[in-house]
């Protein structure tokens, strides 16, 4: 699983393990992705936020057969 350091903080280049930084921009416009921080033009994600976020998109795949 994808851990970020819950004390960092990350900018969206630091993030395409989870999403490309045009991805990132989208998710933002749309309300969607990751909580996040603006100042001015710069973005800054918590390593907390991303970890609950990485951790609310778990899927548990289901026995079909």
């Amino acid at each position: 699983m994808i851990r970020f350091d819950p004390d960092r903080a990350y900018r969206p280049d630091d993030l395409t393990e989870i999403a490309t930084r045009s991805t990132l921009a989208k998710w933002r416009h749309y309300g969607r992705g990751p909580a996040f921080y603006k100042f001015g033009s710069r973005v800054l994600y918590r390593g907390s936020d991303l970890n609950q976020w990485v951790a609310a998109h778990r899927v548990e795949p289901t026995d079909k057969t």
